[in-house]
């Protein structure tokens, strides 16, 4: 019993000590790939260009999405959705709308548009969420417009 005890207790500390931080203002959402989620959108919106300059490697891809809609539930909000995964962690997409080529503001407080990390030719592809609706898509834009930026760090 003994001897059981002190084994577990080894193993217990050898995965604790080769375990790696969570960056700060990430999430772990308990997700089968190890994906960390940002907790929230980053400030801003941005062009399509902009957002991988700035962030690459960092943008999320339609499989980490369909990961996160696999795994975890959501809760629509007044200014966003709330996103829980099976180990209670959550992170939030606000409603922040999209800005057009024409720069124009749309559905601010009630749409958000987040860029995936994926392109064809002259359009981009990115996944929203729409307040009226309750449901994500999967679609493409021009580049030119400005959409909001949610950052993962692949667990795989």
């Amino acid at each position: 019993m003994k001897r059981t005890f002190i084994i577990s207790l080894m193993l217990v500390a050898s995965m604790t000590m080769f375990a790696q931080p969570i960056p700060a203002g990430y999430v772990d959402l308990g997700l089968p790939s190890g994906t960390l989620w940002k907790a929230n959108n980053e400030p801003g919106l941005y062009m399509y260009l902009t957002a991988k300059n700035r962030f690459d490697g960092h943008l999320p891809s339609d499989k980490q999405f369909y990961e996160l809609f696999a795994n975890c539930s959501c809760k629509w909000l007044e200014n966003g959705c709330r996103v829980t995964g099976p180990n209670d962690n959550s992170i939030f997409f606000s409603f922040d709308g999209f800005i057009d080529c024409d720069e124009e503001m749309q559905r601010q407080g009630e749409y958000v548009q987040i860029w995936l990390n994926e392109e064809q030719n002259s359009t981009a592809r990115y996944m929203d969420f729409s307040k009226a609706y309750k449901q994500h898509n999967f679609c493409s834009c021009k580049k030119c417009v400005r959409n909001a930026v949610h950052l993962v760090i692949s667990g795989e």
